[in-house]
């Protein structure tokens, strides 16, 4: 459970990696209608389906419907990918003061 905890967590940072490419990308007008949460989701949505990660099934929950555990811990994806930008903004922040 460790190590699938873990690889959530690095693809947590890879879909948080991927959004910021993407929005130095998109043009400010784009980004004005299709915010970063939803550039967030949708990949990493797009990552837990194609790498077939369900986090509810790792913790021993099953789902009556296909891909609903995908999708899922897809947008879990994209949720903690911000979180963990903002502790890695954090951590940084408090080295360049000392």
């Amino acid at each position: 459970m460790g190590e699938a905890l873990f690889s959530i967590l690095v693809l947590a940072t890879m879909v948080q990696f991927i959004t910021e490419i993407v929005k130095g990308w998109l043009p400010a007008k784009v980004l004005k209608y299709i915010r970063p949460p939803i550039i967030a989701a949708l990949f990493g949505v797009l990552v837990a389906l194609v790498f077939n990660i369900d986090a509810f099934s790792i913790a021993g929950y099953s789902a009556a419907v296909p891909y609903v555990g995908c999708i899922l811990t897809g947008i879990i994806l994209s949720a903690g990918s911000a979180a963990i930008h903002e502790l890695i903004a954090k951590i940084r922040d408090t080295r360049d003061t000392r």
